[in-house]
């Protein structure tokens, strides 16, 4: 912050960071130190080396990527109990994270997101359930891994409920806790998550261009009859070509995991704020649409500064 600061000038800088931060999303260097290092060792299968640089990454604003990265290389070593334990821990950290308040720490972004506890995406703390439901059933313990898929639906339904968005109701994971669900004794729960996932990929498919998987009316037609409705699951059947081997002999699903996500690196912003500008009947709101708007545009000499905003933001980067 400048030297010399007065109240109004106190004001308006958190004004401006309450309307600012609404663009921004939270970033954390250390992790993206390690990114290259951590994804080339993976690349080689080498999860020691992954696991030792992991170590390396902040325990502080980073200590929810350090435990999701932990949890993911484990889990990918066969290590399920030890994966499942992290993943454990990240869910106790993200819960409290996200329930913090963001008024504490709008303050730093002046200087840096990187000293911002990274408080993680959505997509990132369904992705922990995936990965626990996968390791209980290495683990031989379907009910570990019904537990999750509760845990994972009812987490998924909740972001649905509070942001209105139809992609936060993810259909591949509704796809597989239905799975669980119709191999573990589950029925009705199998047949909820099922339709959950049909609807939700028809309507990704229609804004997204996400393909419907085929294979997924014969599951429907499975879970239909095992709650023994027979009309939908002959429906189902006619919709697509599904195996008298389905219903004799079972299915074998694989899971394919390829690429990388994207990764964050930071970028800072410096705006700055002219004396001319500063009175006490200023809308804050106004002046913040006018500080975005000049982003990008070279500095007014002849202009006298109040000060110099800087804000660092992150940029998604996909390899």
């Amino acid at each position: 912050m400048p030297k010399g600061k007065n109240k109004r000038g106190d004001s308006l800088t958190g004004g401006l960071l309450a309307v600012v931060a609404l663009l921004l999303l939270s970033g954390c260097s250390s992790h993206i130190a390690h990114s290259p290092f951590i994804k080339a060792a993976l690349v080689e299968q080498d999860y020691d080396a992954a696991l030792e640089r992991v170590e390396k990454i902040s325990k502080g604003s980073s200590r929810l990527l350090y435990l999701y990265e932990k949890g993911l290389i484990l889990h990918y070593q066969d290590q399920n109990e030890a994966s499942n334990e992290a993943f454990e821990e990240a869910e106790i950290v993200y819960d409290e994270l996200y329930t913090k308040s963001v008024s504490r720490e709008i303050g730093a972004l002046i200087t840096s997101d990187n000293i911002i506890k990274y408080t993680g995406e959505h997509y990132e703390i369904a992705l922990t359930h995936y990965y626990k439901i996968l390791n209980y059933l290495y683990l031989h313990d379907p009910q570990g891994a019904l537990v999750e898929c509760r845990k994972l639906n009812i987490l998924l339904q909740t972001f649905a409920d509070s942001e209105g968005a139809s992609n936060a109701n993810d259909p591949f994971l509704q796809y597989l806790t239905g799975l669980v669900y119709l191999a573990y004794g589950e029925p009705t729960d199998a047949d909820v998550s099922l339709r959950v996932a049909r609807d939700t990929y028809a309507t990704l498919g229609t804004r997204f261009g996400v393909e419907f998987p085929e294979h997924l009316y014969c599951d429907l037609a499975r879970g239909s009859a095992a709650v023994h409705d027979y009309a939908a699951a002959a429906s189902y059947r006619d919709s697509t070509t599904c195996s008298e081997g389905d219903r004799k002999y079972g299915t074998l699903n694989l899971f394919l995991e390829c690429g990388y996500i994207p990764y964050r690196i930071e970028e800072n912003v410096v705006i700055p704020l002219y004396k001319d500008e500063m009175d006490d009947d200023l809308n804050q709101g106004k002046y913040a649409k006018t500080l975005y708007n000049r982003y990008g545009q070279p500095r007014q000499h002849k202009r006298k500064l109040e000060y110099l905003l800087r804000v660092a933001l992150p940029n998604m980067v996909v390899d």
